[in-house]
């Protein structure tokens, strides 16, 4: 549904008073009738009080509808759109108009005599002549009026075209009462029935524009419910993430403050401190891998994230990644000389979070293999396996979805691994899929020459929303 304008709001609430004001006269009137509440009615028995009942619902009425209607001072128009103090506008409003219309009531039934004389010599139930055209122009002008304000701002909508069709109702009843005097004629009841009808039309239209008023502002709090939700999530994802990041971060920066303290010992021998500072490389190394992920996360969010690929020693990237596990029964298998097309530190992002991954969801032995691809020459195949019991099968679809993780294995991490290792690959034009049957994570790096014509070399900006928010937990490796 479209949106409600605020525009509408307030001559909405002109429509109202006039519905409100005809709705309290036609009661008197009925109440006055004989035979419509009473047998014989103690209400405006005499026919002036009756006449003037007659005019305020045929005056007052149509010229309300004609200021909702007509067109409005821009001033007016942007006092009266202003949100505060609406409500209390609206029942001030109410509030007057019912005073009002009460008073006149309460006139005719107190003091009758008070009134001025509109019947025709004073006594016959009838307008005088001067009053009946009076009303029929007023009538007349208020039908112009709303019909010149409706077609300036070429309106279309159905709340202004009912009141329209309730103000030529109006003024189809005064006519009608002027033309044909006699009671009990058809014309009377045609005028009687038209006088009902507008005030029927008024109250169709806001009854129409209320209905549609609560669905529109249904419809917004059930966004704005789903906007709160999702801001509340992104919050608590938000901490749940500098939570894991700060952890991760800690556990290296611990054991390599650790290793330097112990290297300034004097009394250290040779092979001990080069061991340290091995490790010490070691743990920077995995900082490195840590902060580009963090980093390309970032990136990756507004499509932006370029890799540099060049020729690279498979073999020895391979052994690279290998050496920031050295506690992990780590094998692998790649012939002597293949080589790949990739940015060095990208793929060492890739491996190093698919071992990490194996490392915190798997079990030992981790496999990794590298081989010519078969299907693509030039290209090469990677895998990354273990022997733990795999990925459950419901999961796998959801397996490169950021923040989400097996229940009965969720243990923590930064949550960006997976969702980081697919990223990069994509970037690089290749393509990682789970391969449930091996236990194994494959993922391909195409040649140049396929690279250059794909395009690739930066991640699309144009991936669909489900993949935007990608990943599963991981954790850092105690050192």
């Amino acid at each position: 549904m479209e949106p409600v304008p605020r525009r509408r709001l307030p001559r909405l609430l002109a429509l109202s008073w006039a519905f409100l004001w005809s709705a309290v006269v036609a009661v008197a009137i009925a109440a006055a009738v004989p035979g419509v509440l009473a047998r014989r009615p103690t209400f405006a028995t005499d026919s002036n009080s009756l006449q003037w009942l007659w005019v305020s619902r045929h005056v007052v009425p149509p010229a309300l509808i004609a200021l909702a209607l007509a067109p409005w001072p821009a001033a007016l128009e942007r006092r009266s759109d202003t949100a505060r103090g609406r409500g209390r506008r609206v029942v001030v409003s109410a509030v007057v108009v019912l005073v009002l219309t009460g008073a006149l009531v309460g006139l005719i039934a107190v003091a009758p005599d008070r009134l001025p004389t509109i019947t025709v010599d004073g006594g016959a139930n009838r307008l005088d002549p001067f009053g009946t055209v009076s009303v029929a122009v007023l009538n007349g002008l208020a039908v112009v009026l709303a019909v010149w304000g409706v077609a300036r701002r070429r309106s279309t909508e159905g709340l202004e075209r009912w009141a329209v069709v309730a103000s030529v109702a109006f003024l189809g009843d005064v006519w009608l009462t002027a033309l044909f005097e006699d009671r009990y004629t058809v014309a009377y009841y045609l005028a009687r029935a038209l006088g009902l009808a507008s005030s029927a039309f008024v109250l169709l239209a806001i009854l129409r524009e209320t209905s549609q008023i609560q669905v529109h502002t249904s419809e917004t709090a059930h966004r704005l419910e789903e906007r709160n939700a999702e801001l509340l999530e992104a919050n608590r994802l938000r901490d749940h993430l500098t939570a894991i990041v700060s952890h991760d971060l800690r556990t290296p920066l611990s054991g390599l403050q650790g290793y330097l303290e112990l290297l300034r010992d004097d009394d250290l021998d040779s092979p001990l401190a080069h061991r340290m500072v091995e490790r010490s490389w070691m743990l920077t190394r995995r900082l490195t891998l840590l902060t580009e992920d963090l980093l390309a996360a970032a990136t990756l969010e507004h499509g932006d994230l370029v890799v540099t690929p060049e020729p690279v020693d498979l073999d020895q990237q391979l052994r690279e990644c290998a050496a920031c596990f050295p506690d992990l029964d780590l094998q692998l298998h790649c012939p002597t000389g293949l080589a790949a097309y990739a940015d060095p530190l990208r793929l060492q992002q890739v491996l190093a979070n698919l071992v990490r991954n194996a490392q915190k969801h798997g079990a030992e032995p981790v496999l990794i293999s590298a081989r010519p691809d078969p299907a693509l020459p030039g290209g090469v195949t990677i895998s990354v396996a273990d022997a733990g019991p795999g990925v459950p099968a419901g999961f796998v679809p959801r397996l490169f979805d950021r923040y989400t993780q097996v229940a009965d294995t969720a243990t923590g991490g930064s949550g960006l691994g997976l969702s980081v290792v697919r990223d990069l690959v994509l970037a690089h034009g290749g393509d990682i899929h789970y391969d449930r049957a091996r236990n194994a994570f494959v993922f391909t790096l195409p040649p140049p020459a396929r690279r250059s014509r794909d395009g690739s070399g930066s991640v699309p900006t144009h991936q669909p929303a489900a993949e935007e928010r990608a990943g599963v937990l991981e954790e850092q490796p105690q050192p």
